[in-house]
């Protein structure tokens, strides 16, 4: 009898504990798995610190700050994925990590996403680290190397070849259409200077200006996707970019109107144009694509792996 009670207790206590050990089987499968490299030193630019952070909370705080939380969950999958590859590459190429988007990528803290989101934080928090959770550890690759995935907040209606804006050749950034763009409410805008003022712009930068013509700013070509790629002014030629620089623009993608007294920019799209259109990866979400059929339309050519 004390054999059999001694059974009985036994049996009973696997039965008991058996739902637990499950559920932690199945929280353990269901978890991201750390990479190798499970931790980013970051430097704040701004702040002049450096810290250590876990990788995983790095590219959340990277996505809550380049992508806005009430995208739609397949965008910030794929917003998650290129700033996972994006630091996978820097890290390939032993670069350190700098919080400033012009540079690198945005990041926010804690703090700083409370003071964004309010008393929304809870629910875009957990909105976010879902959505990385999902694809942690996916990255793209293109002819077996990281790609160096760069994106944008919204193009002129298509994405620019990479060497058009970066003066060299990214592998998998050409021209893509960017459906949905040009529905955006930010999708142009037109700044004015007097020509007095671009004047004194240009020189402080080098460029001396006259008006030929009766135009102080010409675009006398583009390119097949429509990006101002010869400017001249005087005597001299300069690119887009260097306009956009010049006068803060804020993109590479613009037509310049003139009078008597004044200059005119309409400018299209947010951004330098190079890679996924944000705006555009959550009109594709919208439409049910999924993060992989973004990724894979934005960067050509390029493969998804883990």
């Amino acid at each position: 009898m004390k054999l059999y009670a001694v059974i009985t207790l036994l049996l009973s206590l696997v039965m008991f504990f058996f739902p637990f050990i499950s559920a932690s089987r199945i929280f353990k499968e269901n978890a991201p798995e750390k990479p190798t490299d499970s931790t980013v030193m970051i430097t704040d630019a701004k702040k002049e610190k450096t810290a250590e952070l876990e990788l995983f909370d790095y590219i959340v705080g990277t996505v809550a700050a380049e992508m806005p939380a009430s995208f739609e969950e397949e965008a910030l999958k794929a917003q998650a994925v290129a700033a996972y590859t994006y630091q996978k590459y820097l890290r390939e190429k032993g670069t350190d990590t700098i919080t400033d988007g012009s540079i690198h990528q945005e990041y926010k803290t804690d703090d700083e996403l409370k003071a964004l989101w309010g008393k929304d934080y809870e629910v875009y928090k957990k909105k976010i680290t879902d959505a990385v959770s999902s694809v942690y550890g996916e990255y793209l690759v293109c002819n077996g190397e990281t790609v160096p995935a760069v994106y944008h907040a919204i193009s002129p209606g298509c994405t620019e070849n990479s060497e058009v804006i970066f003066k060299k050749q990214v592998p998998c950034h050409t021209s893509v259409t960017a459906p949905g763009d040009k529905l955006s409410p930010k999708y142009s805008e037109e700044i004015s200077f007097s020509k007095k003022e671009a004047s004194a712009l240009l020189k402080r930068n080098g460029i001396s200006a006259s008006s030929e013509n009766g135009k102080l700013i010409e675009v006398t070509n583009k390119t097949k996707s429509g990006y101002p790629e010869e400017i001249k002014i005087g005597s001299s030629y300069t690119d887009g970019n260097k306009i956009r620089e010049i006068f803060s623009l804020k993109s590479p993608y613009f037509d310049i109107t003139e009078d008597d007294s004044d200059i005119t920019f309409t400018v299209y799209g947010r951004g330098h144009g190079v890679g996924m259109s944000q705006y555009s990866a959550d009109y594709m979400a919208r439409q049910g694509f999924s993060y992989r059929d973004i990724l894979l339309h934005f960067y050509k050519g390029a493969k998804i792996t883990e």
